[in-house]
């Protein structure tokens, strides 16, 4: 749900908008979508919208769409999700935060700087990141294949099923 309340769908076809009982499907031919499998959505409490797709990172701000470069490491990544910073800490009209997932670690955009996380660089306890929830401390907690890492601040924590009560890491 964006900040106007219309609904979004991320479908294999494109993302589709629901507004007034009418469906509007985006996809690389009507807009800046890297490709028209949209894997992850997120909105920001300043009405900027993210797509992840198969091929890297859309955003629509009011109508403009753009295609964000991604480090040179993760162009044209096949992205898994994303999380901003819930509206209510999130007064800032400039873009970001964004967390980012993909099936090599996870990438972190404050608005202007791209920081990659991996299990090689990193405190994360997996490359294939699935989900990514941020929660009211601006804490962004990352589900991997190899467990739960939370980063809060540039300190990490992971949770696996050896040193928590995670059931499977």
């Amino acid at each position: 749900r964006d900040a106007e309340g219309r609904i979004w769908a991320g479908t294999e076809v494109g993302a589709c908008r629901f507004d007034n009982g009418t469906w509007t499907t985006f996809d690389p031919t009507n807009s800046s979508l890297p490709d028209k499998l949209v894997r992850a959505i997120a909105t920001e409490a300043s009405g900027r919208i993210w797509f992840g797709t198969e091929r890297g990172l859309g955003m629509l701000y009011g109508q403009e769409w753009q295609s964000l470069s991604l480090p040179p490491t993760y162009e044209n990544s096949r992205i898994n999700c994303l999380a901003t910073l819930p509206s209510a800490l999130d007064s800032d009209p400039a873009p970001g935060p964004l967390g980012v997932g993909t099936d090599r670690g996870a990438l972190y955009y404050d608005g202007s700087t791209w920081t990659t996380y991996t299990a090689d660089n990193s405190g994360l306890i997996g490359s294939t990141v699935l989900t990514i929830v941020s929660d009211s401390s601006s804490r962004f907690w990352f589900g991997t294949w190899g467990g739960l890492s939370l980063l809060e601040g540039t300190t990490w924590t992971s949770f696996t099923s050896h040193n928590s009560g995670l059931i499977y890491d």
